[in-house]
């Protein structure tokens, strides 16, 4: 079998728990100061153009976030393809890992590359959907 056990290393894993903390802290600060903003005022207050504009911005901005996501799953199918090889040298992962070669290791390769582009021409006509929506509830 052409497969073998690759072990993670503890600061790793460390260091990928950290930053999960930081980051979900940070969300959880937006959140809580953010939410008041939201639903502190009644909409009614407000003009429905500017409402149906600040939703398509913020739905657009859901979205974009799709795109490092995207990014990132591309090279990686990319490097496991090219090195025939998953886990790709020099790649460490936050837990053990089966270490894949050859064909296995492309074909994972290549379901990572045709799930990016899958997403991203998803969030593509989200975003299209969304916008020509706005459109047309504003009467534009």
């Amino acid at each position: 079998m052409n497969t073998e056990r690759l072990k993670t290393d503890s600061k790793h894993r460390s260091t990928v728990l950290g930053v999960v903390i930081v980051i979900a802290v940070v969300g959880a600060y937006l959140i809580r100061s953010l939410l008041p903003l939201v639903t502190g005022h009644p909409m009614k207050q407000y003009d429905p153009r500017k409402v149906l504009t600040l939703a398509e911005m913020v739905l657009t901005l859901l979205f974009l976030s799709f795109i490092p996501v995207v990014f990132y799953m591309f090279a990686k199918g990319r490097r496991t393809i090219d090195s025939e090889r998953y886990l790709s040298p020099g790649v460490m992962d936050s837990r053990d890992m089966q270490l894949l070669k050859g064909q296995r290791a492309v074909l994972r390769g290549q379901m990572m590359v045709f799930i990016a582009i899958l997403l991203i021409v998803f969030a593509l006509i989200g975003w299209m959907f969304t916008h020509f929506a706005v459109q047309s509830l504003s009467g534009k």
